[in-house]
């Protein structure tokens, strides 16, 4: 068995015919040959020292390594960022650029720690976190929202004296071991949907009750309902929410407002939705919700929204909203999922923790 000492001028392609093999005393050494290797040494972990809140308090972790490596995991070589193809004894096979290149495992990183300093309107607070390399902007934003209890949306990140437009890989943005982001968190943002998109007709009936089912992927606070204004005479609305039990058919009253005056079109040129606040309205994530709008009265000079969509994804928030058609009992609900009345739903999205 021969030791390859000798320079390899940079060629990739001699690797290929490389293999990393290890001796008795658990030294990693390239070998030509590996047929006549020497018997491995018992594989070895790797020893982490993690620090819980007492600062006197040390708790040794040993972390396998062949749990902590694996294959598509993009890690840091010598050579660069690449892709574990495969793992086998200790040894990982990594793509770099086209070509598969032999390391141990120990040689390999699979994290760069950077500094957040994170500032909100009270305070600054420095963290210290490691990314992983196929980490996104998102991704960083998520874990700054969660470290100081806030929504992503509110998160505002700056490298290098510049703000953080595009959801980019971390890496991307040259960052290196130790590097500092500034983060500063935003007051709650509202946000805002729309079931049609600039389509409206006048009614065909005149019935009052209009009603929707709703069901979110993140727990929001509704922050106000549209309400659909009439084109000759003002309107008195009634909005009423209702939760949805999971164990039975039972609605819970979670909001009531019962006098809302809108005004008639006061011009071709008016918008034809009145924005109505309300004060707190949580909406659970999972969780079924009704919106009633009962009107006092209707016309065919009511205007009403059509072509509407069962399925809004919110871009600026990451909040998917579903809707789906509601039974009123003993009444004729006159909106469902692709027309009728509540246009539109502002809102703020609260954190995970809350």
């Amino acid at each position: 068995m021969e030791t390859i000492t000798s320079c390899l001028q940079g060629s990739r392609d001699v690797w290929n015919k490389l293999k990393w093999s290890k001796n008795l005393k658990g030294q990693n050494y390239l070998s030509k040959d590996s047929s006549d290797m020497l018997d491995k040494a018992p594989r070895k972990t790797s020893i982490e020292v993690v620090k819980y809140c007492h600062p006197d308090e040390n708790v040794i972790k040993v972390i396998d390594n062949e749990e902590q490596f694996k294959s598509g995991m993009v890690v840091m070589t010598e050579w660069g960022l690449g892709t574990i193809v495969k793992i086998s004894e200790e040894i990982a096979s990594v793509k770099i650029e086209g070509t598969d290149v032999d390391f141990p495992l120990i040689s390999l990183n699979t994290m760069i720690s950077i500094y957040l300093c994170i500032v909100t309107k009270d305070t600054t607070t420095w963290a210290e976190v490691k990314l992983p390399f196929d980490y996104l902007i998102n991704d960083l934003k998520i874990k700054v929202a969660r470290i100081i209890n806030s929504h992503q949306s509110q998160v505002l990140l700056v490298h290098n004296g510049a703000k953080i437009e595009k959801n980019v890989n971390v890496f991307e943005l040259g960052i290196y071991e130790r590097d500092t982001f500034l983060a500063i968190i935003k007051d709650p943002q509202e946000f805002k949907i729309f079931r049609s998109l600039n389509n409206y007709r006048t009614a065909k009936n005149e019935n009052s009750h209009h009603a929707i089912r709703l069901k979110v992927n993140q727990n929001i606070i509704i922050t106000a309902i549209g309400l659909l204004k009439n084109y000759f005479s003002h309107v008195t609305y009634q909005i009423i929410v209702f939760e949805e039990e999971k164990n039975n058919s039972n609605l819970k009253l979670v909001f009531s407002d019962k006098q809302i005056n809108v005004n008639c079109m006061s011009s071709k040129e008016d918008n034809l939705i009145h924005k109505h606040l309300i004060t707190n309205l949580e909406i659970r994530k999972d969780v079924y919700y009704q919106i009633h709008q009962n009107v006092n009265k209707t016309d065919i000079n009511q205007s009403i929204c059509v072509k509407c969509n069962e399925t809004i994804e919110d871009k600026l928030s990451g909040v998917l909203f579903n809707f789906s058609n509601c039974e009123i009992i003993g009444k004729e609900n006159s909106t469902s999922t692709e027309e009728g009345m509540i246009p539109s739903i502002y809102y703020t999205v609260t954190s995970e923790n809350s």
